[in-house]
């Protein structure tokens, strides 16, 4: 993704960039790719790279095949460097070109079968210059579904991996992650659940308190329970994506519920936010970066927490998650939760 000139596709060479070889030319090889990550940001690159292999998970989930499939119809002899080659070329049109895609359709029927037309030679060496030749063929047959992008705006970049990751990961580290159905009540009267989004603000306080370097999210508009989910779907008619033990329901229909459009309901959350007891400066961090963010056709709310220089409180009060507990902190264990920032534990 980051070289302008595109190195072989050999174990030895990931071996160098990954600076674990000796030598004069090797070294410069881990100084290459140290320098060229400094310069796009460890952040630009992550979004770039969850740009391309989104936009791939999206055509293989519409097509329901594997990507295998999609290009021969079959599992291929050498999958990884067929996904080389096409993850590639949706790079080069999506990130260098900065195209995003018109049809869906188009593009799936453009990759199905285009694997008989990737060159991919036998044997342990792909030469760098093959694999650039492969990459521009297979981006010239799949440009048709493209068109000029009509401004990147990393606020509804779709979360698709990172929703995933995520969700994953909230089962070894539940104190830094909780989820929620949405901001309505499921009482069928459409209201607004003020405790249950007051719930959400000291839950960030929670996380924010965990430790230093802590960083967490509470996400709306994903149920933790079959139940939920059942009750949203009968309520707004509206089908939940599962994913593991999660449901993600999405908030389109609250927006509905509320006669809001999805950036008048975003902006309502900012303003609840900044007008709310949270402490500063987490008051500051939880507006500046929540976001509405994709998961397929479902827009979630992603609320992020950081843990800031010292303890952060709500009204006053303190709060820390254990597990995926939110408990309030007594006045006699103040002196306890500050040490942990105060060292840094």
């Amino acid at each position: 993704m980051l070289l302008e000139e595109k190195p072989s596709s050999r174990s030895e060479f990931l071996d160098d960039f990954f600076g674990y070889s000796d030598g004069e030319t090797q070294q410069q090889r881990y100084q290459e790719i140290e320098l060229a990550t400094q310069k796009n940001t460890i952040e630009v690159v992550s979004a770039d790279f969850q740009r391309v292999i989104d936009q791939l998970k999206i055509s293989l989930n519409r097509a329901g095949r594997t990507l295998g499939q999609l290009l021969f119809g079959e599992q291929p002899p050498r999958a990884p460097r067929y996904f080389q080659v096409v993850f590639l070329a949706l790079h080069k049109l999506i990130v260098l070109e900065n195209k995003e895609v018109a049809d869906q359709d188009v593009l799936i029927r453009l990759i199905d079968g285009s694997g008989a037309n990737i060159r991919i030679p036998e044997g342990g060496r792909w030469g760098s210059e093959d694999r650039v030749n492969a990459v521009n063929g297979a981006s010239g047959v799949y440009s048709p579904a493209f068109v000029p992008s009509r401004g990147y705006d990393p606020a509804k970049v779709r979360w698709i991996t990172q929703m995933e990751n995520i969700l994953t990961q909230s089962y070894t580290e539940q104190g830094a992650y909780d989820f929620k159905q949405g901001f309505l009540r499921l009482d069928g009267k459409n209201g607004f659940d003020e405790d249950s989004f007051e719930k959400i603000l000291k839950t960030l306080v929670g996380i924010a308190n965990i430790r230093k370097g802590v960083r967490g999210y509470v996400i709306v508009g994903v149920a933790d329970t079959e139940a939920d989910a059942r009750r949203v779907s009968m309520l707004y008619k509206v089908d939940a994506l599962p994913f593991e033990r999660f449901f993600i329901t999405g908030v389109e229909h609250e927006a509905d519920a509320l006669g809001k459009s999805l950036d008048q309901l975003f902006m309502d959350l900012t303003k609840r936010i900044k007008s709310s007891t949270l402490s500063e400066p987490l008051k500051d961090y939880v507006a500046r970066n929540v976001k509405a963010v994709r998961y397929y056709e479902k827009t979630v709310y992603v609320f992020e927490a950081q843990a800031q220089d010292e303890p952060s409180n709500f009204g006053g009060a303190f709060f820390v998650r254990h597990g995926n507990q939110l408990s309030e902190v007594a006045p006699q264990q103040y002196g306890e939760l500050y040490k942990r920032f105060i060292a840094g534990m």
